[in-house]
Order: structure tokens, then sequence, then C-alpha cells
């Protein structure tokens, strides 16, 4: 029923019938010279696993600790098993600092501070963000309920509608007239108001 041997190459544990049970209060897996640790799994406490004797990932009264980056293909957090309310939380020192969760086909993004935007850079400037008071901002640190701030001339904003009678709103920043509003109708500028007056 139980088979231990070496094969040339291997050593192998070979049961044929059952399970195998292994009883300890501790239970240690090392590597062949003994000075690292490979997984250690303790009684009424942590089970732990190492890469190159660095611990990575280790078990809690409340869960799971990981020390690292964490890949995932699919559902990496779900609150309650159910289809719904997945949830994630993020932590600095054991206070969180924001969470994202799912409730009926609902995304809620909830933070300790600022949330802020960005695209191809990490604590560079640039992007949108929102802050706890509820200034949003693009481009810039918001000082008004909304900021926009951008840089160059031409158009920096628009609000368009492409229904059968398309109209939209265009704020230009363009030199040649410093700052202006445009109310176009199906391509048409209907009114058109600059700073240094209006046509």
């Amino acid at each position: 029923d139980l088979q231990i041997y070496h094969d040339g190459t291997n050593t192998r544990f070979h049961s044929v019938t059952g399970n195998t049970i292994i009883r300890a209060n501790q239970v240690a897996i090392q590597n062949d010279s003994g000075t690292e640790n490979v997984a250690i799994f303790n009684e009424d406490s942590s089970c732990r696993l190492f890469y190159d004797n660095a611990e990575k990932l280790a078990t809690t009264s409340t869960g799971v600790t990981i020390t690292g980056e964490v890949l995932a293909s699919g559902i990496i957090a779900d609150a309650n098993g159910s289809t719904d309310n997945y949830y994630f939380t993020g932590k600095e020192s054991g206070t969180t600092r924001y969470s994202v969760y799912e409730n009926s086909n609902n995304v809620w993004v909830n933070t300790w501070g600022s949330l802020n935007f960005r695209a191809n850079q990490h604590g560079g400037s640039g992007g949108a963000i929102v802050l706890s008071g509820g200034n949003v901002g693009i481009g810039a640190s918001p000082s008004y309920p909304f900021h926009l701030t951008t840089t160059g001339t031409g158009a920096i904003a628009k609000f368009e509608s492409n229904g059968a009678n398309s109209m939209w709103v265009e704020i230009d920043g363009g030199a040649d007239r410093d700052v202006g509003l445009r109310f176009d109708e199906d391509g048409t500028a209907r009114w058109t108001i600059y700073s240094k007056g209006s046509s």
C-alpha cells in the first residue's frame, strides 16, 4: 500500500490506497542543505510559503497576507461568496486606504484621500483627479468644482450631441482671439463669444 524508494534520480513516496496524512505540530519543508525554507505549516496558526527563503504568502486568522505582487487571470476577491458584491481593499501599515466593490452592476471606488487617474506615468502631472471634497480636475489639481487646465492653443473642450440635429459647445483657446465659446448646429456656427468681444 505504501512504497518509499529511490529510482536512481528521485526519491519517491507512493501511496496506492487511501490518503497520505502527515501529523505534527509543525511541518517544515526545506532545501536539501536545510538552510532555506520552502513551506512551513503550523498547528492552529499560519501556513507560510517561501520563494528563495523569502516569505511570500501566509495565512492569518482573518485571511491571507501576501508580500509582493499578485497576478490573477480572473476574479481575485469576493466578499460574500456570491456572484455579487466583489470587494477589494488596499491597506498601508494596517490602515485601509481605498476599496473597490461591485454591487448590482455598479462599481464603487472609495478612497481615504484624493482619487487620481494617470496614463503612462506614475506620480507625474496631468491626468484627472477627484478630491475628497468632490472637486474634479483635468490636467491639474482642482481649485473649483470643475477645473480644466491645458497647454497650447486651439479647442480645449467640446460638448457635442450626435443626434439628428447635432449641436455642440466648443471652448477655444486660440491665440488669434484669446479664448471664446462657440455654439454650433449641424456643423454651422450659430453664436460665438470671444474675450475681445462677440459676434
